[in-house]
């Protein structure tokens, strides 16, 4: 993934965030369907994202997970 893609990643991520916040303006609802829209992987991701038990367990996981482990594999992966 370059960092294009990451910065891309991140905005969505901004995105949902705010829509499930309740804070998102029209621009960013135009988005946000705009990216739900585009592939079924998109969709699937939202509607998990939507329901607070599954986002809450997957929020568990990814505090559990080992950032510099993460890292490591990223720069093997890439060399």
């Amino acid at each position: 993934m370059n960092n294009q893609q990451v910065a891309g990643s991140f905005h969505i991520a901004n995105l949902i965030l705010r829509h499930l916040k309740g804070l998102s303006t029209e621009e960013e609802q135009r988005e946000l369907h705009y990216w739900i829209n585009r592939h079924e992987a998109n969709y699937d991701l939202f509607e998990l994202l939507k329901d607070s038990q599954a986002t809450r367990e997957s929020l568990q996981a990814l505090r559990s997970y080992s950032a510099g482990e993460a890292l490591l594999r990223f720069l093997r992966k890439n060399e």
